[in-house]
Formats: C-alpha cells, sequence, structure tokens
C-alpha cells in the first residue's frame, strides 16, 4: 500500500515544485511563444508595445580601412541618384626595385578584381582615375562624405563601361586568363613617373608614397543601375607597369606592380531632391508609413518604443521580438538578407544589442503568412537587451536599424510601418512584442 501511495503522489509533488520553481525564477524560462497554449496558467503574458519609428540622414559614418572599393551609381525612385567612388593608396611589393638599364615603358594599368555586385550594372558608366594630391593618412578617421584633393585631368579613364562579372579576362601579359576585373589603362606620362622615381622614393612605402600619394577612382556622367565592389585587398587589385629595357627590338617585357594594400576610403554622393527619402528626412519627428535604410552612409531608422506598462510590473521577459516588414520586393535593388541592430547609449552612439551574440538573434530576412497574406519582414529576437533596459542596466534610448557594413555596403531597402487601422496594417506594420512572466 505505502508503495501505491508513493507511485501517486511523488508526482504531484514533483510537479508542484516546479511550477513554484518557474514563477519564482527571475530570469527568462520561456523562449518560445509557440509553447503555450490558451490554457496556459503559469503568470505569462504579452504585451505589444508603441513604437515610434523615424528615418534619419547618416552623415558621419567611418569609412576607413575598407576591404570592398564601392564604384559605379544608380538611381531609383524612393532614393534618387547615387555615386559612389573610393581612394587608395598602392606599396611596393619590394623595396628599392630596380628597373635594370634604360627602362621603356611599354604601358601601365590599373586592375581591380570584383566582388559580389549590387544591382544590375547593365547600364554603361563612366569611370576616371585621379592622381591624388593629398596624403592620407593611418589614423584618421575619415568619412563616407570626406573628399580628397586630387591633380588633374584624370591618370586614366574608361568610358561607356559594362562590368562582366562572370567571363574570365585574357591578360597578354600574364600569359593566360585572371579572374573578373576591371582593366583600366593609364596615361603614360603617368607610367613614366613611376617608373623614372628616384631611388630614395622606392627605398620604403613611407617614402614611396610622398612620391605618389595614391588614386581615387569615380563614376561620372550617366547615371548607371548598379554598384561594383573591388577587393582592394586582391593580389589582382594594383597598378601595373609594363616596361622593356632596350628600344632595340628586346622581345623580353617585364612587369612591377603597386598593389592597392594601403589606406583605403570609400566616397558616396547622394542626391535626395524630390524624392520620398527626402520628405522622410526634412520630417524626423513624423510617425512615416514607410521607412528607408541605405549603405554608403546614406540612411537608417530610430525606434522608440514606451515600456511604461511593464515598468509598472515586476516581470521576467522571455522573449522579446522586434518585426519589420518589407514594404515591397524590388527586383533590380534586392533588399539585403539582413540588417543590423544597435541599442542606443547615453550619447546617442549605437551599441550592439547583447542577443546579437546569441544563435537566437536572428536578424535575417524571412517570409511569413499571416491571414493568407504572404509577407517579407525580419525578426530579432531582443529578449536580453529587453530585460536589461527593464532592469535600468540600459536607459530606453531606443535602437538603431541599418544596413549590415554600412560603409561598405551600397544596398537600400524600403521598409513598412503602416498606419493602426489600415488595410493589412497588422501585417506590415513594425511591431516590438514582449512575452513576460509576472513575478
Amino acid at each position: 500500500m505505502k508503495n501505491k501511495l508513493t507511485f501517486y503522489i511523488a508526482p504531484a509533488i514533483l510537479l508542484c515544485w516546479c511550477l513554484f520553481s518557474i514563477q519564482s525564477c527571475k530570469d527568462p524560462v520561456i523562449q518560445s511563444k509557440n509553447l503555450l497554449t490558451k490554457s496556459d496558467t503559469l503568470n505569462l503574458a504579452k504585451d505589444t508595445l508603441a513604437i515610434v519609428c523615424t528615418t534619419l540622414q547618416q552623415n558621419h559614418l567611418g569609412s576607413s580601412g575598407i576591404i570592398d572599393g564601392m564604384l559605379g551609381s544608380m538611381s531609383d525612385h524612393n532614393f534618387g541618384v547615387t555615386y559612389a567612388g573610393f581612394y587608395a593608396q598602392c606599396a611596393l611589393t619590394t623595396t628599392s626595385p630596380t628597373f635594370g638599364t634604360r627602362p621603356i615603358l611599354d604601358s601601365v594599368v590599373l586592375s581591380l578584381a570584383f566582388d559580389a555586385p549590387y544591382g544590375n550594372c547593365s547600364k554603361p558608366i563612366n569611370i576616371y582615375v585621379y592622381e591624388l594630391n593629398q596624403d592620407l593618412s593611418a589614423t584618421a578617421p575619415y568619412l563616407t562624405n570626406t573628399a580628397f584633393q586630387v591633380k588633374t585631368p584624370p591618370i586614366g579613364q574608361k568610358l561607356n563601361y559594362i562590368p562582366d562579372f562572370v567571363d574570365s579576362i585574357a591578360v597578354y601579359q600574364a600569359g593566360g586568363n585572371e579572374a573578373p576585373q576591371l582593366r583600366i589603362d593609364l596615361t603614360k606620362a603617368f607610367g613614366n613617373k613611376l617608373l623614372n622615381a628616384d631611388s630614395i622614393s622606392l627605398l620604403s612605402d613611407s617614402l614611396f608614397l610622398v612620391y605618389f600619394k595614391g588614386i581615387y577612382v569615380t563614376a561620372a556622367g550617366p547615371v548607371g543601375n548598379g554598384m561594383m565592389a573591388c577587393n582592394l585587398s586582391s593580389a589582382l587589385s594594383s597598378i601595373t607597369m609594363y616596361y622593356r629595357n632596350s628600344d632595340t627590338g628586346d622581345s623580353i617585357e617585364n612587369a612591377f606592380s603597386f598593389p592597392t594594400t594601403g589606406v583605403t576610403v570609400n566616397h558616396t554622393d547622394n542626391n535626395y531632391f524630390g524624392t520620398p527619402v527626402a520628405s522622410a528626412i526634412q520630417s524626423p519627428t513624423t510617425n512615416n508609413q514607410k521607412l528607408y535604410l541605405q549603405g554608403g552612409g546614406g540612411l537608417y531608422d530610430k525606434i522608440l518604443f514606451n515600456i511604461d506598462t511593464l515598468k509598472k510590473k515586476s516581470v521576467g521577459v522571455n522573449k522579446a521580438e522586434l518585426i519589420v516588414a518589407l514594404s515591397r520586393p524590388d527586383s533590380l535593388y534586392p533588399a539585403p538578407s539582413s540588417l543590423n541592430l544597435l541599442y542606443i547609449d547615453d550619447a546617442g552612439v549605437g551599441q550592439p544589442v547583447e542577443d546579437a551574440s546569441t544563435t537566437t538573434f536572428g536578424g535575417t530576412l524571412q517570409t511569413d503568412t499571416l491571414n493568407g497574406v504572404t509577407v517579407s519582414r525580419y525578426h530579432f529576437n531582443i529578449s536580453i537587451y529587453m530585460q536589461r533596459v527593464l532592469q535600468g542596466i540600459h536607459n530606453n534610448n531606443g535602437l538603431y536599424l541599418e544596413i549590415q557594413s554600412p560603409n561598405s555596403s551600397p544596398a537600400r531597402v524600403v521598409l513598412s510601418n503602416p498606419a493602426p487601422g489600415t488595410l493589412n496594417s497588422n501585417i506590415y506594420r513594425t511591431y516590438l512584442t514582449v512575452l513576460f512572466t509576472k513575478l
């Protein structure tokens, strides 16, 4: 009889102990709202917080030390016209190089290896290369709107250019094909400057940079429909001069390269005149029904929310989820696969949310179906951050939403934030839901 009583009573005691433990714990205990049903009575509740979103212009974005130099131009209805180019120093591949007796220049070429493009890049554009007339510093905090002095006229140009990101390119001097790249012939006057550099200037990189400060590569003229990402750290990205050591018919050709391995800075010019973006940034206090994000020192969003209803209670956050919907797909300029979310510190500076280092953070674009409507949305799990706000560890200054790697990405996206009560506003709105335990 005693064994039978133990068989029935022990599970009941264990269940009561578990319920007591759950309700007394001050840390999150349930990570998924899918575990809840209407019959749950564990002091669990959900609150959707009221938020205010505004689009702001990102004028001061650090752009030093980039790997991908943005190059190209594009235009669309929402964001207007964007031109992009980059500054780069060039280095010696060896100190004190010698070019033999009576070197004679054949040609000099700037080559730039491609990374993934953005947009179609199917419209012809004009590309110009200038020699810098101003020193670049390895320690200066250059921005995406920083401009440096250049010498004129340009030392190279490529007009009506349409890039080929697929096919390898035949390089006669290399004796075969190389990976897809942009190649621009530079002037012989500039090539002879490199070939005839004095021995002092070739003793070290620092002395060489006094002699030749670097280049500025930019797009101008007709507006294109995409951006090339030029990998400046690639072994293919360099200025190469080809020369001979005799003018008497010697067929042996020599080559010497100056790789783009020094200071690199992206430069972007945005013109929003007459666009929806212009209206949004001119009224930053208005809770606009569309939000805009753009890389290259363009645009970011500020998200504010009210936590007064939660602070009046003693709660443990089980899950806090920020959801942001795409306005509509764009076949020409696709939405980025993920976005970056920062919390705003007391100095107004964006800092990574603690959840970003966890596997449950998300931030990626996914397809949801709600009430028969398919919508693309970004989901962010910010449970740790929200708990710390409620505990007073972080002041509730809001969040910044931005493009990933905004100093070297030309990506842009239009997000949806319709007013409550409008058609499908419950599907396309931006909102923050908190699932919590009453303690």
